[in-house]
């Protein structure tokens, strides 16, 4: 008797050692690529939270600031009313913007005319750029000798990545001079 004599090898029979060879290489493919593909999902959201902050960062850095400033001129007596001449002075402390937009609020104490070449909007504003502003503004005599009057201003931009910031001013014409107050800016979402 021959040991090695087993007849044909049957194929189509299922359980063969390449069978096995094959499961067991398909099982452990699988498992590795779970393992690979969990560990790219940690690495992708550790890279969101770095680019979240690397954004703050970004937007804290290049948040543009301007300083206000204002002076009077001898005032003006005409009839009921008074004319003061401020001088605003807009100037970009820190880093550049673009769109600059100028918002005067509305108060009914108070009549302002603007310089006929006065713009409100700006293409773009450079650290150190500064824009004056000449405008008459009219009080009645009543209001300017017994009530502070406030005169609000809004200035309104972007950055070059395009966040939109908002700084805002109040004017206030007190006691004969006018006190100014910078507000910080903010980002607007």
């Amino acid at each position: 008797m021959d040991i090695n004599n087993f007849g044909p090898f049957a194929s189509d029979v299922w359980g063969t050692i390449s069978d096995w060879a094959m499961v067991i290489v398909t099982t452990l493919t699988a498992y590795y690529l779970w393992k690979t593909l969990k560990s790219q999902l940690v690495v992708q959201e550790s890279q969101v939270k770095v680019t979240r902050i690397e954004s703050e960062r970004y937007r804290r850095e290049s948040l543009p600031l301007f300083k206000l400033s204002c002076t009077t001129l001898a005032p003006i007596i005409d009839g009921n009313n008074i004319s003061l001449n401020p001088r605003l002075v807009i100037k970009m402390e820190e880093n550049s913007c673009k769109e600059l937009q100028l918002i005067i609020d509305q108060n009914p104490h108070i009549n302002i005319a603007w310089p006929p070449q006065f713009k409100f909007t700006y293409e773009i504003f450079y650290k150190g750029d500064s824009l004056q502003i000449n405008p008459v503004v009219s009080i009645s005599l009543d209001r300017y000798s017994t009530k502070n009057t406030k005169l609000g201003l809004t200035i309104k931009s972007k950055d070059f990545v395009n966040n939109r910031y908002e700084q805002h001013f109040s004017i206030i014409f007190m006691n004969g001079g006018w006190n100014v107050n910078n507000y910080n800016p903010i980002h607007l979402e």
